[in-house]
């Protein structure tokens, strides 16, 4: 969409109040009934195979964090290869808020990271990133250490952006 921003954010906020009735989210919340995620047994996921691997696996990754994190953490994604599978994400208040992009671009990650910590300065927030994404992120992380922003950094070594890979194998 290619306009006014202000006048084109009035008018999403005016058509989504005037379609969310209360009876209206009322008939979707019922309709979803019974379709929450079951977290209950998140060890059965994973595949025996996946654990105990040196590098650690993706999936056994995924599991740690679901179990380590703050249940209410920020989790920035910003890699496609991951096993998100096992994060209980949502909006409710024990429930992780992951923010994600698709592959769009490198580096973004760990300033999206600083700005949900000053959105959110009283939760845990974590930056999930790959070993491509951190060559574009050094300056983000200069400024988190200067200013003593308090995150944790998780650098997954994904094998997927093609120069680090390439390095790797010289």
């Amino acid at each position: 969409m290619v306009a006014d921003t202000k006048l084109s954010l009035r008018g999403l906020v005016d058509t989504i109040k005037n379609m969310a009735t209360e009876a209206r989210i009322k008939q979707i919340a019922s309709s979803r009934k019974g379709q929450e995620p079951d977290f209950s047994n998140k060890v059965a996921k994973v595949k025996k195979e996946n654990m105990g691997l040196f590098p650690i696996h993706l999936d056994e990754l995924g599991l740690v964090m679901e179990e380590e994190l703050d249940k209410n953490c920020i989790i920035v994604h910003e890699y496609q290869q991951s096993s998100q599978h096992f994060w209980n994400l949502g909006p409710g208040e024990n429930e992780k808020m992951l923010v994600s992009i698709k592959g769009i671009c490198l580096g973004c990650g760990v300033g999206a990271t600083i700005g949900g910590k000053i959105g959110a300065p009283y939760r845990q927030v974590v930056s999930s990133i790959g070993d491509g994404s951190l060559m574009y992120s050094t300056s983000g992380f200069w400024t988190m250490a200067r200013y003593e922003i308090p995150v944790l950094t998780i650098v997954s070594n994904t094998h997927s952006f093609f120069c680090a890979h390439k390095l790797c194998r010289l």
